[in-house]
């Protein structure tokens, strides 16, 4: 039996890499999903023995952050910019996920909310 896909070599690794340069947060449902994504795609690197530095995968997962997160991510980089080992991905992904539940506590309060036309809405972001 000829085989048309063999899973190893320079394909299963190009496919890897297109897979983790195309993840993105606004692909996933939530930023949970896009972090545990991250975070398989550079498992399965590391089966290959390719092992992404920590400080790319980082700032890779950051770059891609909506701007909402744009004072999270300034002080994650004063911090790496000081000690850069200060993260890894696993206390990145712990402080990403907790100022995500932040983030949807802010956009979810009262103070969030505004009458119009006698309809409740979300305000207007600019």
């Amino acid at each position: 039996m000829k085989v048309l896909y063999n899973p190893s070599g320079f394909s299963s690794v190009f496919i890897l890499f297109n897979d983790f340069f195309k993840t993105k947060p606004e692909n996933f449902k939530d930023i949970e999903t896009y972090l545990n994504k991250v975070k398989r795609l550079v498992t399965k690197l590391k089966a290959y023995t390719i092992e992404l530095a920590p400080q790319l995968v980082l700032y890779w997962v950051m770059a891609n952050l909506d701007s909402v997160y744009e004072g999270f991510i300034s002080n994650v980089t004063q911090t790496l910019r000081k000690d850069p080992k200060a993260y890894n991905l696993k206390s990145l992904t712990a402080m990403l996920l907790d100022e995500s539940k932040r983030q949807k506590q802010k956009d979810s309060s009262p103070a969030a909310l505004h009458v119009s036309n006698g309809k409740v809405s979300k305000k207007n972001k600019s």
